[in-house]
């Protein structure tokens, strides 16, 4: 579950890199994915620290309802999300147009559909939450 996030975060050091010996590296796109390599080690760390814990809790649980404070709350972080996968499509895209050899096209173009797909799924996520919101707001 890992290894592709880990991938993600050495093909932008590379990328980084590349640009950088080229020098086509400007400051505010190195600020940019420095952040953003930033953030997905740091996903990752929080994802290893909490797999042990994970494991150990029963996979079937008894839906819990939430309260309205915690749909807003995911909700939050859905958005959240949102953006951070809107800013990597962008990115991807942006690295995508540069490309001019078609073999370093073919996996940028992977990679843009996966995202664009993670993209989908958070705002389809957010869509479920805000029917939640909706419907316990008109509950009272």
């Amino acid at each position: 579950m890992l290894v592709p996030c880990i991938r993600e975060i050495q093909q932008e050091i590379a990328a980084l890199k590349s640009e950088q010996a080229s020098g086509r590296l400007h400051a505010t796109r190195a600020s940019y994915v420095c952040e953003k390599i930033l953030a997905q080690i740091q996903a990752v760390q929080r994802e290893m620290a909490t797999k042990q814990i994970r494991e150990s809790e029963p996979k079937y649980q008894v839906k819990q309802r939430k309260s309205l404070h915690e749909l807003y709350d995911e909700l939050a972080q859905h958005q959240d999300w949102e953006r951070r996968l809107a800013a990597m499509v962008k990115d991807k895209a942006f690295t995508l147009e540069q490309t001019t050899q078609a073999s370093s096209r073919q996996p940028l173009q992977q990679q843009l559909l996966a995202l664009e797909g993670r993209l989908a799924r958070c705002q389809q996520a957010m869509a479920r939450l805000e029917k939640s919101i909706l419907q316990l707001e008109r509950k009272g």
